[in-house]
């Protein structure tokens, strides 16, 4: 697996290419684009931004201000981008596009990877190409548009790049037949996953996505196998208990209610008018065109199951697709990965 792995590594640099190419050529006219919305409040208002010097006090400080003190990683990235550029917003757009052109690259080869595992390698033959087309797929498809352009969203972009390493270097190192590769790759993965989590908190997730890969990818069926993973998934959730300790504090439901002390609706409406949105989401992914685009949706409030009506309708889709997930998982373990990776990211 690993001989075969690294044999096609050679087309790796051609893949990287031709995904900076599309990306670099569809963001061309975006460079200029303003400074909008939270960009004001976390950036060009932010005075621990405003690098004069690259001490170790100056990157202290713009990693743990501002309004999102925990994502160390974007603000250092925006007190760098300032120190080398101020305000000009076309540093800080290359910036973001370069992100995203390492997340699709990371995709690649994670993709890729994935089509040649012992579980994959029977249903799909061109493997390489496959990968690289899902990885442009991804790039260029106009719902990227937001994380891309919105520099303030680099936050999300970054969470991904990281997060997605993190599980492509976890996937290695399982691989690897030398302990010091195992080794090496196993500590990318952390650092990574680490990285992951001070550029976005919802990257505490990522423990549960790389449980589920291995579950999915990377175990064989029979009993045995299983019981394997038993102590894998009892650290991943010692983990994500861990993570959201850290960020929610030991009462994290009062907490998280705190946060809809003057919200005009409650957690439970929230969750409801979230299943119609999911649906427009996955929607979008299919038909996004223009006019179905916007940065901020105004959705009517559901109430309860019957109101509006299409909120029961949603919560059976979304069980139903739930349950396809599980019905496909020893006849397309790769789409039922999909369902599972979609699913979990949301949660």
């Amino acid at each position: 697996m690993g001989h075969r792995f690294s044999a096609t590594a050679s087309k790796s640099i051609p893949a990287l290419l031709v995904l900076a190419i599309w990306v670099i050529l569809l963001y061309s006219t975006t460079y200029e684009a303003p400074f909008i919305f939270d960009d004001t409040a976390n950036i060009v208002n932010n005075p621990f931004v405003k690098l004069d010097d690259l001490s170790w006090q100056s990157l202290r400080q713009v990693a743990t201000n501002g309004p999102n003190g925990w994502r160390w990683l974007p603000n250092i990235s925006f007190g760098l981008n300032y120190y080398v550029g101020g305000l000009d917003v076309t540093g800080f757009h290359l910036v973001n596009i370069s992100i995203h052109v390492m997340t699709a690259f990371f995709f690649y080869l994670l993709a890729r990877l994935t089509l040649e595992l012992p579980v994959m390698a029977r249903r799909y033959a061109k493997t390489t190409e496959i990968a690289l087309a899902a990885a442009l797929l991804w790039a260029v498809h106009p719902l990227q548009t937001n994380g891309v352009t919105y520099i303030v969203q680099r936050m999300t972009a970054m969470a991904a790049m990281f997060s997605i390493c993190s599980l492509l270097c976890y996937a290695r190192a399982r691989l690897a037949d030398a302990v010091s590769r195992k080794t090496g790759f196993f500590a990318a993965a952390l650092i990574t996953g680490v990285m992951a989590l001070f550029s976005k908190q919802n990257s505490g997730m990522l423990p549960l996505m790389i449980l589920g890969y291995e579950f999915f990818f990377l175990r064989r069926a029979h009993f045995i196998e299983r019981r394997k993973l038993l102590p894998g998934a009892a650290a991943a959730l010692l983990i994500f208990i861990l993570i959201s300790v850290l960020f929610l504090g030991t009462n994290p439901v009062d907490r998280v209610l705190a946060g809809y002390g003057n919200r005009d609706f409650t957690p439970g409406q929230r969750l409801l008018t979230q299943t119609r949105i999911i649906f427009h989401y996955l929607s979008l992914l299919v038909l996004p065109l223009p006019s179905r685009l916007n940065l901020a949706y105004d959705f009517q409030l559901s109430t309860g199951l019957l109101a509006p009506l299409q909120t029961l309708a949603a919560v059976m889709g979304l069980a139903g697709i739930s349950g396809l997930g599980f019905f496909l998982f020893r006849r397309d373990r790769l789409a039922a990965f999909a369902v599972f990776w979609f699913f979990g990211n949301l949660l």
